[in-house]
């Protein structure tokens, strides 16, 4: 079948790339057909201008990352990424805290000084 294939395409205008695409594809195993039909009629743009499209090989590189970020970290650096986000949680808890603290003093002050006007005003009328 590969020999048929370069011959059309010795005989044609095909690009190296559309080439390549040929050769991979007849390179994979029966298994992975089935997965590389999915992923070429999946990976599309769904709406906007380039609806229907193939993701940009920059959208593709991302979508990569995330995988191997998210499936691939090793336990252990997740466990101490969690850590991390939890130490980070708990000093802007206490700092909240020490702020709503700061507020309540303040709330007393004031509810103390207005009392107190309140007590004296009369006397001073």
């Amino acid at each position: 079948m590969l020999d048929n294939t370069l011959e059309l395409i010795t005989r044609s205008n095909i690009t190296k790339e559309r080439y390549a695409l040929y050769t991979t594809i007849d390179q994979l195993s029966e298994t992975e057909v089935k997965p590389a039909q999915h992923l070429l009629n999946k990976m599309r743009y769904p709406k906007g201008s380039q609806k229907g499209q193939i993701l940009s090989p920059y959208l593709q590189d991302k979508a990569l990352l995330f995988i191997e970020d998210s499936l691939y970290k090793p336990a252990n650096k997740l466990l101490k990424d969690t850590n991390e986000d939890l130490h980070k949680l708990k000093e802007t808890n206490e700092d909240l805290h020490r702020k709503v603290q700061k507020l309540d003093h303040q709330n007393f002050n004031f509810n103390i000084l207005v009392y107190l006007i309140i007590m004296i005003l009369p006397y001073l009328l």
